[in-house]
């Protein structure tokens, strides 16, 4: 089936891709050396990472890298985000989400590069430290005060939380009274805690230097249109041969057209990695085959039989996708990964069978499966590649099928490449 040879250029596009979206995080921006120099070029840093005490610095990107650590520089910038260098207290507790009973922090000074959220008359900073441990801290004078939060066990076996970085916020933004509902509801994370110093630049007087932007969810929507090759088969469980002319049959593959429409909702974030993506579309397939079968008759005679078997099935289809993309600062091409579900409400089917016998039987004609489902469910995974606004997908989709008796299963197994356009 041709539609098979367009997954070995799929699965190369998807290489190429990953290799450009992460071979290359290089992003303009500049670093201030300790002696004030400032140096401007392009900017690569993995945050949370071990290798987060440095970063690495190109003039040209076909320039070799400079690396700069912690201690070389007193800060940098790449694209929107600003960190400076600071010497501060950071937890250091192995398995942070593994619940113990030990409510105590295990504090160690580390020089580090600390993302700049606000800064201003009050200034809000984060670091993720190398076990994912996220530590936001304010400024008090030339110090840096770490928020003070944990998750531990208490007697049989409760969750308790230390949430002492609200009363320090209580304490630090005490300027404006109205924030302290929003302080006691906040949760400890990077969007709270910036919208919550942005409510309070709102409700004073005084201005931010620089304020970390709020990233919104988005949505985009789009025409999605391509190929299915549909397979189905049939398994009897109920130990008779009653559906013989449907488990001895071998289907043949159906290829059609499938077209539709789909919104995509991408999460909040700078990085945009992860997205709800919900797809309406028709799909059809049709199938035959035939099968023979033979059973005793009277004595040493036998009964023999020939069937002919037919589906045409059409539906519309909703489909409902948790979407990955590993995607790089500045990337326009980047893969995707989907998994997800699948309803498909039948618009028509044909259902028919012929079964012709010998002197010794008796044939009939009518439908192959008394009772079919109206709605057929299945489980959905994927792979592709954005190009800008355009996406090129390959998708397998295995749906519980037509049948809906309990003695007869009917899986069917789908095979796509998608090809969509976003607006």
């Amino acid at each position: 089936m041709r539609i098979f040879t367009a997954f070995p250029f799929l699965i190369f596009l998807l290489i190429f891709s990953v290799h450009h979206t992460f071979g290359q995080q290089y992003s303009p921006g500049y670093i201030i050396k300790v002696n004030g120099d400032t140096l401007r070029g392009f900017v690569n840093y993995k945050a949370g990472q071990i290798s987060s005490n440095q970063v690495k610095f190109k003039t040209e990107l076909s320039q070799e890298a400079q690396t700069y650590r912690v201690r070389g520089i007193t800060g940098f910038k790449l694209k929107d985000d600003i960190y400076l260098t600071a010497k501060v207290k950071i937890d250091t507790t192995k398995n942070p989400n593994k619940l113990t009973y030990d409510s105590k922090y295990y504090f160690a000074d580390y020089r580090v590069f600390l993302q700049v959220l606000t800064l201003g008359p009050k200034s809000l900073f984060y670091y993720k430290g190398p076990f994912g441990i996220k530590h936001f801290y304010i400024q008090k004078g030339n110090e840096y005060e770490l928020l003070l939060y944990k998750k531990y066990l208490k007697g049989e076996r409760v969750i308790t939380e230390d949430n002492r970085y609200k009363g320090q916020l209580l304490l630090y933004l005490s300027t404006c009274s109205s924030i302290k509902y929003n302080i006691e509801n906040i949760v400890y994370g990077k969007r709270s805690l910036t919208k919550l110093f942005k409510r309070y630049y709102d409700c004073t007087l005084e201005k931010p230097i620089v304020q970390e932007k709020i990233w919104p969810t988005t949505f985009r929507k789009g025409i999605v249109g391509g190929a299915v090759v549909t397979r189905l088969s049939f398994k009897d469980f109920g130990g008779s041969n009653n559906f013989w002319y449907l488990t001895e049959a071998d289907f043949t593959s159906s290829t059609n057209a499938t077209f539709g429409i789909f919104v995509e909702i991408v999460f909040p974030g700078k990085s945009k990695r992860w997205s709800l993506y919900n797809e309406l579309s028709y799909h059809s397939y049709s199938t035959e085959a035939s099968s023979t079968f033979s059973e005793p008759f009277i004595d040493t005679f036998r009964a023999e039989y020939d069937a002919r078997v037919r589906f045409e099935v059409s539906y519309l289809k909703m489909t409902n996708l948790a979407r990955f993309m590993p995607r790089g600062p500045n990337s326009t091409i980047y893969p995707f990964f989907n998994f997800g579900i699948s309803n498909g409400a039948v618009l028509s089917s044909t259902n028919e069978v012929v079964i012709r016998a010998n002197s010794f039987g008796t044939g009939r004609s009518g439908q192959a499966i008394n009772g079919t489902r109206g709605v057929e469910t299945g489980l959905v995974f994927g792979l592709g590649m954005i190009l800008h606004n355009f996406t090129v997908e390959g998708r397998y989709e295995r749906g519980n099928g037509i049948a809906s008796t309990i003695s007869v299963s009917s899986p069917t197994n789908k095979l796509m490449i998608l090809l969509g356009l976003r607006f």
